[in-house]
C-alpha cells in the first residue's frame, strides 16, 4: 500500500515524505533497519534537494537514522545524523534530549573534551534536566581522573616509605 503510494506521489516531496517516514517506522518494527535507513535517506535526500519536506517529518527521520545508527554501532555514522538534526532544527525544536545523547557517543568514545563542548551547548529553558545530567557526568569523569592519578603515586610513594 505505501509503496504504491510512493509511486504514485513520484515528483511530489512533500507528499512522500510522510509516507517514507511511516514506511521507515513499520521496517524498524520488523527489524529492516538497513531497509528503514533507505526509506529514511531518502528523505533527507528530499529535503536537501527540494526543501519541500516538512520540517517535522525530516527532522524525525533525522533522529531515528541517528538511533539505527547507534543501535548498530556506527558511531561516526549516528554523530553525523544527531549534528544534522541539531545543526537545522535546535533553534526551533525541543532537542535537547539529542544533543546530551551526542555528547554522550563522544564520553563514551573516551573524548571527554568534545562531549563537554556538545553539552556546553544547551538551549532553550527546558534543557535544564539534561544538561545537569551531563554536568553531572563530567563531574563524574573529572572525579575518577584525579583519583586515578592519585592511586598511580601510591606505589612511587610507598618506595621511597621503604627506602628510609
Amino acid at each position: 500500500y505505501l509503496g504504491e503510494l510512493l509511486r504514485t506521489w513520484k515528483g511530489q516531496p512533500e507528499l512522500v515524505a510522510e509516507p517514507y517516514l511511516k514506511l521507515a517506522e513499520l521496517q524498524i518494527k520488523q527489524g529492516k533497519k538497513d531497509e528503514a535507513l533507505q526509506s529514511l535517506d531518502m528523505i533527507d535526500k528530499l529535503m536537501a534537494d527540494s526543501g519541500k519536506v516538512a520540517p517535522v517529518v525530516h527532522a524525525k527521520a533525522l533522529e531515528k537514522m541517528g538511533d539505527i545508527y547507534l543501535e548498530k554501532n556506527q558511531k561516526d555514522l549516528a554523530i553525523k545524523s544527531y549534528g544534522n538534526l541539531l545543526e537545522k532544527y535546535e533553534e526551533t525544536r525541543p532537542l535537547s534530549s539529542i544533543r546530551y545523547k551526542l555528547g554522550q557517543i563522544y564520553f563514551k568514545r573516551g573524548d571527554v573534551q568534545q562531549a563537554a563542548e556538545v553539552w556546553n551547548e544547551f538551549k532553550g529553558q527546558k534543557s535544564g534536566f539534561w544538561k545537569n545530567l551531563a554536568q553531572e557526568q563530567l563531574k563524574n569523569s573529572e572525579w575518577r581522573d584525579g583519583y586515578k592519578k592519585y592511586i598511580q603515586r601510591i606505589p612511587a610513594m610507598a618506595d621511597k616509605q621503604e627506602s628510609k
